[in-house]
């Protein structure tokens, strides 16, 4: 039994490194604009990469191609990054993106593209969210954590303000932005809902590996939204005490 064990565990152990050292058809665009079709090697990131390693063929040497050299990248149906020009708010972004960024580029992940196009950098708590439409400026999706002066700790929800201002949709109700978390899986399948729902561009795409959970979500009906508070006490905005002021300053509580 236990020779059985270890057989199994030793295999398990190969597979996944066979896995991960995958290369995968792609290409990549450098800095001067030259295009190469490759085979990359496929990880499980959960950063921005800092290199990839790259084929020209699949049974010649592997090279490192640093992210500061490449333009944009993508790897079949899976991934694709991008440098672009985004928008800088020190407040919402940790000490490492701000080091990352050089002369207000970032070399991103693209999660959703479509009319509405969403991208990513950092990883865990201190993932952070970009967007743009018909692919022009990146807008910073903003929200953090912070202690307050009384030492209270607090969440900066601004991004919510934000998707009701820009997503201009009958399809997106009151409700819709409520519940929406700052997290990949929720922002993936928010835009996608969005890009399906009320977009008139034909053409959407997700990048599976960014959004393995990735599905259609109904948004619901419209209610009248002119404003609301979006800072409030650490994981109370899901509590049955919010309370939003709408159309006509009548308050609701939930």
């Amino acid at each position: 039994m236990t020779k059985i064990l270890f057989l199994l565990s030793v295999l398990f152990i190969s597979t996944s490194l066979l896995a991960q050292s995958e290369f995968t058809k792609g290409f990549y665009i450098n800095k001067e604009g030259n295009a190469d079709s490759c085979y990359i090697q496929v990880e499980q990131w959960r950063d921005i990469p800092a290199f990839f390693l790259i084929k020209t063929h699949l049974d010649s040497m592997p090279e490192k191609v640093y992210s500061n050299q490449i333009d944009e990248l993508v790897i079949g149906e899976s991934y694709k990054f991008k440098s672009e020009k985004v928008e800088v708010d020190n407040k919402y972004l940790s000490g490492n993106q701000i080091r990352r960024i050089k002369n207000d580029s970032l070399f991103l992940r693209v999660v959703v593209e479509g009319e509405a196009s969403l991208f990513m950098a950092g990883v865990d708590d201190n993932v952070t969210f970009w967007y743009s439409f018909n692919h022009g400026d990146l807008k910073l999706l903003k929200y953090r954590k912070y202690i307050s002066s009384n030492g209270k700790e607090m969440e900066d929800y601004s991004f919510k303000s934000q998707i009701q201002a820009d997503f201009k949709c009958e399809a997106i109700g009151l409700s819709d932005i409520i519940k929406l978390k700052y997290d990949q899986k929720a922002l993936t399948n928010f835009f996608i809902s969005y890009n399906d729902n009320c977009s008139e561009e034909q053409q959407q795409k997700y990048f599976s590996n960014t959004a393995k959970q990735a599905k259609r979500v109904t948004l619901s009906p419209k209610i009248g939204l002119s404003r609301f508070s979006m800072v409030r006490p650490a994981g109370e905005l899901s509590s049955p005490k919010i309370w939003l002021q709408v159309k006509h300053d009548i308050t609701l509580y939930f």
